[in-house]
Protein backbone atom coordinates (compact mmCIF):
# COMPACT_ATOMS: atom_id res chain seq x y z
CA UNK A 1 0.00 0.00 0.00
CA UNK A 2 1.71 3.30 -1.07
CA UNK A 3 1.50 6.31 1.53
CA UNK A 4 0.93 9.58 0.29
CA UNK A 5 0.95 13.06 1.96
CA UNK A 6 -1.39 14.81 0.01
CA UNK A 7 -0.81 18.36 2.13
CA UNK A 8 0.34 21.34 -0.44
CA UNK A 9 -0.62 19.65 -3.51
CA UNK A 10 -2.69 20.75 -6.14
CA UNK A 11 -5.35 17.55 -7.07
CA UNK A 12 -4.83 16.55 -10.78
CA UNK A 13 -7.89 14.61 -11.27
CA UNK A 14 -11.16 16.51 -10.16
CA UNK A 15 -14.11 15.50 -10.58
CA UNK A 16 -17.09 18.40 -9.45
CA UNK A 17 -21.15 17.28 -8.87
CA UNK A 18 -20.37 14.61 -12.41
CA UNK A 19 -23.91 12.93 -12.80
CA UNK A 20 -25.03 10.62 -16.14
CA UNK A 21 -27.78 9.65 -17.54
CA UNK A 22 -28.69 7.43 -20.36
CA UNK A 23 -32.09 6.22 -22.01
CA UNK A 24 -33.53 3.19 -21.16
CA UNK A 25 -33.17 0.58 -24.13
CA UNK A 26 -36.16 -0.44 -23.65
CA UNK A 27 -38.13 2.78 -23.50
CA UNK A 28 -36.04 3.79 -27.07
CA UNK A 29 -36.80 0.43 -28.36
CA UNK A 30 -40.51 1.30 -27.14
CA UNK A 31 -40.20 4.57 -28.59
CA UNK A 32 -39.45 3.30 -32.35
CA UNK A 33 -42.61 0.73 -32.45
CA UNK A 34 -45.22 4.36 -31.44
CA UNK A 35 -46.71 6.11 -33.79
CA UNK A 36 -46.01 9.75 -34.49
CA UNK A 37 -49.35 10.81 -32.34
CA UNK A 38 -48.87 8.42 -29.50
CA UNK A 39 -45.13 9.32 -28.70
CA UNK A 40 -46.62 13.49 -29.11
CA UNK A 41 -49.07 12.20 -26.66
CA UNK A 42 -46.50 10.81 -24.35
CA UNK A 43 -44.43 13.41 -24.14
CA UNK A 44 -47.20 15.91 -23.44
CA UNK A 45 -48.26 13.78 -20.70
CA UNK A 46 -44.50 12.37 -18.71
CA UNK A 47 -41.65 13.59 -17.97
CA UNK A 48 -38.56 12.52 -19.76
CA UNK A 49 -36.69 11.86 -16.81
CA UNK A 50 -38.61 8.91 -16.72
CA UNK A 51 -36.71 7.24 -19.62
CA UNK A 52 -33.52 8.15 -18.49
CA UNK A 53 -31.47 5.95 -16.19
CA UNK A 54 -28.87 8.28 -13.31
CA UNK A 55 -25.73 5.87 -13.89
CA UNK A 56 -23.61 8.41 -11.77
CA UNK A 57 -25.48 10.81 -9.06
CA UNK A 58 -23.54 14.07 -7.97
CA UNK A 59 -20.12 12.26 -7.75
CA UNK A 60 -17.46 14.65 -6.43
CA UNK A 61 -13.99 13.94 -5.49
CA UNK A 62 -10.34 14.29 -6.29
CA UNK A 63 -7.04 12.88 -6.91
CA UNK A 64 -3.84 14.29 -5.76
CA UNK A 65 -0.19 13.85 -7.18
CA UNK A 66 1.71 10.22 -6.15
CA UNK A 67 -1.48 8.86 -5.07
CA UNK A 68 -3.26 5.04 -6.02
CA UNK A 69 -7.24 5.29 -5.70
CA UNK A 70 -9.16 2.53 -5.82
CA UNK A 71 -12.77 2.17 -6.68
CA UNK A 72 -15.08 -0.70 -5.44
CA UNK A 73 -18.71 -0.94 -5.87
CA UNK A 74 -21.42 -3.75 -6.55
CA UNK A 75 -21.63 -4.82 -10.31
CA UNK A 76 -23.89 -2.23 -12.17
CA UNK A 77 -22.97 1.05 -9.43
CA UNK A 78 -20.92 2.88 -12.08
CA UNK A 79 -17.41 2.24 -11.69
CA UNK A 80 -16.73 2.10 -15.38
CA UNK A 81 -18.86 4.32 -16.29
CA UNK A 82 -17.16 7.03 -13.97
CA UNK A 83 -13.63 6.17 -15.37
CA UNK A 84 -15.29 6.84 -19.05
CA UNK A 85 -16.40 9.74 -17.79
CA UNK A 86 -12.74 11.16 -16.08
CA UNK A 87 -11.23 10.32 -19.83
CA UNK A 88 -13.34 11.80 -21.99
CA UNK A 89 -14.75 8.55 -23.54
CA UNK A 90 -18.21 9.52 -23.23
CA UNK A 91 -19.70 13.52 -21.79
CA UNK A 92 -21.56 13.61 -17.72
CA UNK A 93 -24.82 14.53 -18.51
CA UNK A 94 -23.53 17.45 -15.76
CA UNK A 95 -20.94 18.23 -13.35
CA UNK A 96 -17.23 19.09 -14.14
CA UNK A 97 -14.26 17.27 -14.94
CA UNK A 98 -10.27 18.67 -15.00
CA UNK A 99 -7.84 15.84 -15.77
CA UNK A 100 -4.05 17.85 -15.26
CA UNK A 101 -1.68 15.93 -17.20
CA UNK A 102 -0.92 13.43 -19.93
CA UNK A 103 -2.95 10.08 -18.91
CA UNK A 104 -3.21 6.50 -20.32
CA UNK A 105 -6.48 4.09 -20.13
CA UNK A 106 -6.13 0.70 -19.76
CA UNK A 107 -10.61 -0.55 -19.90
CA UNK A 108 -11.11 -4.18 -19.75
CA UNK A 109 -9.30 -6.74 -21.42
CA UNK A 110 -9.06 -5.10 -24.78
CA UNK A 111 -6.94 -1.81 -23.54
CA UNK A 112 -5.84 0.29 -26.28
CA UNK A 113 -5.53 -1.89 -29.06
CA UNK A 114 -6.75 -1.89 -32.60
CA UNK A 115 -7.98 -5.93 -33.15
CA UNK A 116 -7.14 -5.65 -36.87
CA UNK A 117 -3.41 -4.23 -36.44
CA UNK A 118 -0.52 -6.47 -34.96
CA UNK A 119 0.92 -6.11 -31.32
CA UNK A 120 3.64 -4.18 -32.61
CA UNK A 121 1.92 -2.14 -34.88
CA UNK A 122 -0.51 -1.01 -31.90
CA UNK A 123 2.35 -0.50 -30.12
CA UNK A 124 3.56 2.71 -32.82
CA UNK A 125 0.13 3.68 -33.29
CA UNK A 126 -0.87 4.20 -29.65
CA UNK A 127 2.87 5.95 -29.17
CA UNK A 128 1.83 8.32 -32.11
CA UNK A 129 -1.54 9.03 -30.35
CA UNK A 130 0.25 9.79 -27.10
CA UNK A 131 2.84 12.32 -28.39
CA UNK A 132 5.82 9.66 -27.75
CA UNK A 133 8.12 9.82 -30.72
CA UNK A 134 9.57 7.00 -33.20
CA UNK A 135 12.64 6.75 -31.49
CA UNK A 136 11.42 7.09 -28.07
CA UNK A 137 8.91 3.93 -28.48
CA UNK A 138 11.85 2.08 -30.40
CA UNK A 139 13.82 2.42 -27.34
CA UNK A 140 11.53 0.52 -24.88
CA UNK A 141 9.75 -1.78 -27.33
CA UNK A 142 11.56 -4.61 -26.54
CA UNK A 143 10.76 -3.81 -22.59
CA UNK A 144 6.76 -4.03 -23.61
CA UNK A 145 7.35 -7.12 -25.99
CA UNK A 146 9.00 -9.15 -23.32
CA UNK A 147 6.71 -7.69 -20.08
CA UNK A 148 3.79 -8.91 -21.46
CA UNK A 149 5.05 -12.58 -22.59
CA UNK A 150 3.28 -12.97 -26.01
CA UNK A 151 6.74 -13.84 -27.52
CA UNK A 152 6.68 -14.01 -31.24
CA UNK A 153 2.56 -13.58 -31.23
CA UNK A 154 4.01 -9.41 -31.81
CA UNK A 155 3.80 -9.88 -35.15
CA UNK A 156 0.19 -11.25 -34.88
CA UNK A 157 -3.05 -9.55 -35.67
CA UNK A 158 -4.72 -8.63 -31.88
CA UNK A 159 -7.87 -10.26 -33.08
CA UNK A 160 -6.00 -14.09 -32.67
CA UNK A 161 -5.27 -13.41 -29.19
CA UNK A 162 -6.06 -14.93 -26.23
CA UNK A 163 -7.84 -12.27 -23.71
CA UNK A 164 -5.11 -12.29 -21.01
CA UNK A 165 -2.65 -11.70 -23.76
CA UNK A 166 -4.80 -8.63 -25.24
CA UNK A 167 -4.95 -7.47 -21.68
CA UNK A 168 -1.42 -7.99 -21.01
CA UNK A 169 -0.05 -6.92 -23.85
CA UNK A 170 -2.09 -3.12 -23.21
CA UNK A 171 -1.14 -2.87 -19.20
CA UNK A 172 2.61 -3.34 -20.54
CA UNK A 173 1.96 -0.62 -23.13
CA UNK A 174 0.57 1.81 -20.47
CA UNK A 175 2.82 1.11 -17.81
CA UNK A 176 6.32 1.22 -20.26
CA UNK A 177 5.25 4.48 -21.46
CA UNK A 178 4.48 5.94 -18.16
CA UNK A 179 1.91 8.77 -18.37
CA UNK A 180 1.43 10.90 -15.68
CA UNK A 181 -2.10 9.72 -14.80
CA UNK A 182 -3.27 5.70 -15.04
CA UNK A 183 -7.19 4.62 -15.21
CA UNK A 184 -7.17 1.05 -14.99
CA UNK A 185 -10.44 -0.65 -15.00
CA UNK A 186 -10.45 -4.46 -14.24
CA UNK A 187 -7.45 -5.49 -16.00
CA UNK A 188 -5.48 -6.66 -12.52
CA UNK A 189 -6.27 -10.09 -13.10
CA UNK A 190 -4.71 -10.38 -16.30
CA UNK A 191 -2.16 -13.65 -16.22
CA UNK A 192 -1.09 -15.80 -13.65
CA UNK A 193 0.61 -15.37 -10.47
CA UNK A 194 3.84 -14.84 -11.93
CA UNK A 195 2.30 -12.30 -14.60
CA UNK A 196 0.79 -10.61 -11.46
CA UNK A 197 3.59 -10.37 -9.40
CA UNK A 198 5.61 -8.26 -12.31
CA UNK A 199 2.64 -5.78 -12.47
CA UNK A 200 2.86 -5.08 -8.85
CA UNK A 201 6.63 -4.83 -9.01
CA UNK A 202 5.87 -2.14 -12.00
CA UNK A 203 3.20 -0.34 -9.91
CA UNK A 204 5.76 0.48 -7.68
CA UNK A 205 8.20 1.54 -9.64
CA UNK A 206 5.31 3.75 -11.23
CA UNK A 207 4.88 5.52 -8.05
CA UNK A 208 8.09 5.98 -6.40
CA UNK A 209 7.92 8.76 -8.55
CA UNK A 210 5.33 11.24 -6.84
CA UNK A 211 4.36 12.82 -9.31
CA UNK A 212 2.64 9.94 -10.88
CA UNK A 213 -1.27 8.84 -10.12
CA UNK A 214 -3.34 6.06 -10.70
CA UNK A 215 -6.97 5.41 -10.51
CA UNK A 216 -7.78 1.65 -10.58
CA UNK A 217 -11.34 -0.28 -10.45
CA UNK A 218 -11.19 -3.39 -9.44
CA UNK A 219 -13.02 -6.57 -7.27
CA UNK A 220 -10.26 -7.89 -5.93
CA UNK A 221 -9.47 -6.27 -2.68
CA UNK A 222 -5.90 -7.74 -2.08
CA UNK A 223 -4.55 -6.07 -5.25
CA UNK A 224 -6.43 -2.87 -4.33
CA UNK A 225 -4.71 -3.50 -0.48
CA UNK A 226 -1.11 -3.75 -2.32
CA UNK A 227 -1.31 -0.93 -4.20
CA UNK A 228 -3.95 1.92 -3.42
CA UNK A 229 -3.38 4.56 -0.10
CA UNK A 230 -6.72 5.30 -0.92
CA UNK A 231 -10.66 3.58 -1.64
CA UNK A 232 -13.54 5.26 -3.00
CA UNK A 233 -16.57 2.87 -2.62
CA UNK A 234 -19.38 3.58 -5.40
CA UNK A 235 -23.25 2.53 -5.08
CA UNK A 236 -25.93 2.73 -7.17
CA UNK A 237 -23.80 6.05 -8.59
CA UNK A 238 -23.32 7.38 -5.53
CA UNK A 239 -19.92 7.52 -3.45
CA UNK A 240 -21.16 5.57 -0.03
CA UNK A 241 -17.83 5.65 1.30
CA UNK A 242 -14.19 7.51 0.89
CA UNK A 243 -11.27 6.57 3.37
CA UNK A 244 -8.27 4.49 4.62
CA UNK A 245 -7.60 1.20 2.26
CA UNK A 246 -8.89 -1.29 5.20
CA UNK A 247 -11.71 0.06 6.76
CA UNK A 248 -13.34 1.49 3.56
CA UNK A 249 -12.72 -2.47 1.91
CA UNK A 250 -14.42 -4.29 5.44
CA UNK A 251 -17.50 -1.71 5.18
CA UNK A 252 -18.15 -2.71 1.65
CA UNK A 253 -16.96 -6.67 2.56
CA UNK A 254 -19.67 -6.60 5.19
CA UNK A 255 -21.91 -5.23 3.01
CA UNK A 256 -21.74 -7.42 0.20
CA UNK A 257 -21.59 -9.97 2.32
CA UNK A 258 -25.14 -8.98 3.85
CA UNK A 259 -26.26 -8.41 0.01
CA UNK A 260 -25.45 -11.78 -0.79
CA UNK A 261 -27.58 -13.50 2.22
CA UNK A 262 -30.74 -11.11 1.42
CA UNK A 263 -30.23 -12.42 -2.22
CA UNK A 264 -30.07 -15.99 -1.04
CA UNK A 265 -33.04 -15.49 1.10
CA UNK A 266 -35.23 -13.91 -1.93
CA UNK A 267 -34.14 -16.77 -3.89
CA UNK A 268 -35.56 -19.24 -1.12
CA UNK A 269 -38.74 -17.32 -0.64
CA UNK A 270 -39.55 -17.26 -4.51
CA UNK A 271 -38.97 -20.97 -4.96
CA UNK A 272 -41.08 -21.64 -1.51
CA UNK A 273 -43.34 -19.33 -3.51
CA UNK A 274 -43.50 -21.87 -6.52
CA UNK A 275 -43.99 -24.48 -4.67
CA UNK A 276 -46.95 -23.09 -3.13
CA UNK A 277 -48.45 -22.04 -5.63
CA UNK A 278 -48.21 -25.66 -7.66
CA UNK A 279 -49.38 -27.54 -4.27
CA UNK A 280 -52.43 -25.30 -4.82
CA UNK A 281 -52.63 -25.67 -8.48
CA UNK A 282 -52.54 -29.28 -7.84
CA UNK A 283 -55.30 -29.20 -5.54
CA UNK A 284 -57.25 -27.30 -7.33
CA UNK A 285 -57.36 -29.66 -10.10
CA UNK A 286 -57.66 -32.93 -7.74
CA UNK A 287 -60.83 -30.92 -6.41
CA UNK A 288 -61.77 -30.13 -9.90
CA UNK A 289 -61.60 -33.49 -10.97
CA UNK A 290 -63.58 -35.31 -8.09
CA UNK A 291 -66.59 -32.21 -8.96
CA UNK A 292 -66.60 -33.99 -12.68
CA UNK A 293 -66.70 -37.41 -11.37
CA UNK A 294 -69.51 -36.49 -9.02
CA UNK A 295 -71.31 -35.03 -11.64
CA UNK A 296 -70.85 -38.04 -14.47
CA UNK A 297 -72.48 -40.12 -11.21
CA UNK A 298 -75.15 -38.72 -10.63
Amino acid sequence: MTNTNTENKEPVIIAEHITKLFPLRSQRKRKKRESIFSYLRKEMSFSKKEDLFKALDDVSFMVYPGEAVGIVGSNGSGKSTLLRVLTGITQPSSGNVVIKGSYGELFSLNGPLNKDLTGRQNIYLYAALKGISKREIEEIMNEIINFSEIGRFIEEPVKTYSSGMRSRLGFSLIVHTMPKIMFIDEALSAGDASFSRKCDQKFAEYLQDHTKTMLIVSHSSNALKRICSRIIWLERGVIKMEGEVDEVLTAYAEYMSDFSLRKADRKVRRQEEKERRKRERKGSNKRKKMDESEKSGN
